[in-house]
């Protein structure tokens, strides 16, 4: 895995913004409702279980997210000779920018419209 290199860092790192900010907005406008649902409604009793679980799935991802936008962060300025190593257990992940990602590359090469 040799995908590490800036613009694809960056890129992630706004869509995980994004991604948290979004959560926030669907939990603030629909959790009160999806947690407690009225007794009149298109909801069947046996969706209100689900329907808490989604809430409870979407206050979980938050930290989740918003850990993996500081460790982006850290790493959004990766120059091509640095290297990283994730170790978990057996597994070792290794990461390093010396080659270009191929989103990264049509983001750069990408044609600009002009009118």
């Amino acid at each position: 895995m040799n995908f590490f290199d800036r613009t694809y860092i960056r890129l992630t790192l706004s869509l995980v913004v994004a991604s948290i900010i979004l959560d926030i907005v669907w939990l603030v406008m629909y959790a009160g409702p999806k947690w407690s649902p009225s007794s009149v409604s298109n909801n069947t009793i046996y969706q209100i279980g689900y329907m808490r679980f989604i809430i409870f799935f979407t206050i979980i991802l938050i930290p989740v997210k918003i850990g993996m936008f500081f460790f982006l962060f850290k790493h959004k300025d990766a120059k091509t000779d640095d290297k990283y190593v994730f170790s978990v257990g057996e597994m070792k992940i290794k990461l390093s920018a010396n080659q270009s990602n191929p989103i990264s590359k049509g983001l750069i090469n990408a044609p600009v419209l002009s009118t």
